[in-house]
């Protein structure tokens, strides 16, 4: 079967397309990296952790949360939950991946520790009351829609 010359026209544009399609769909949903991120309590900034200076900043005072710079977990106390108990919320950072997990969790049905490691978007915590979002210096919005 001899091929035509204008079945390889529609056989090239058709390529064509397929790849301007393909970086298209590439650059919209590529991940974007992020300098900081926001970590919430009840709508209230209570930590801020900038990926770029390596640095992790306490927005409150009081006891929580609680800051430990040699294992980079930021220690939150969450709201009350079964039998009025509130149990401790462990949020690991990572400057290199530049990105945040709540890693461990004392409640008792662990929901928020599912969510796994995050660059990007937010995590959300709400039997614990805890919201993660992530930024850029400058940014008047949350790193989420």
């Amino acid at each position: 079967m001899k091929t035509k010359y204008r079945d390889i026209i529609i056989i090239i544009v058709v390529s064509l397309i397929a790849l301007f399609g393909y970086f298209m769909f590439k650059k919209a949903f590529n991940d974007k990296t992020y300098d900081k991120a926001i970590v919430k309590f009840n709508g209230e900034v209570v930590a801020t952790v900038y990926f770029k200076e390596r640095r992790v900043e306490k927005e409150v005072e009081g006891e929580y949360p609680k800051i430990d710079l040699k294992n980079n977990f930021i220690i939150i106390l969450g709201n009350p939950q079964e039998e009025n108990k509130r149990y401790e919320v462990f949020i690991k950072y990572n400057f290199e991946k530049r990105s945040m997990q709540i890693a461990k969790e004392e409640s008792p049905k662990k929901y928020c520790s599912r969510e796994g490691e995050k660059t990007s978007g937010s995590i959300t915590c709400l039997p614990n009351g805890v919201v993660i979002s992530f930024e850029n210096y400058g940014d008047d919005f949350d790193g989420y829609v």
